[in-house]
């Protein structure tokens, strides 16, 4: 069987795992990715679910941004957190 982080053949069976599901709001954006602009999408995020029936149930991570040699103008990353109904 091959392991995508390795990417060496490493021996044993595969199997399959039931996960339970999970509900998550995402943020989108382009542009600067540093610690302050994430940050300032965070809190945007988190604004933004104040006035609806969601809340957050876990903390905010950013999430996966296209490859670096993108150019910035075109890069979508995102803000994300798991969430729960009121």
């Amino acid at each position: 069987m091959w392991s995508w982080g390795t990417r060496k053949r490493t021996g044993g069976h595969a199997r399959l795992v039931e996960v339970p599901g999970e509900t998550v709001v995402a943020l989108r954006f382009s542009g600067d990715r540093s610690r302050g602009a994430v940050a300032a999408r965070v809190a945007e995020l988190l604004w933004v679910l104040e006035n609806t029936g969601w809340v957050p149930n876990g903390e905010p991570s950013p999430g996966p941004m296209i490859h670096l040699l993108t150019m910035p103008s075109r890069r979508r990353t995102e803000v994300v957190v798991s969430v729960a109904a009121r």
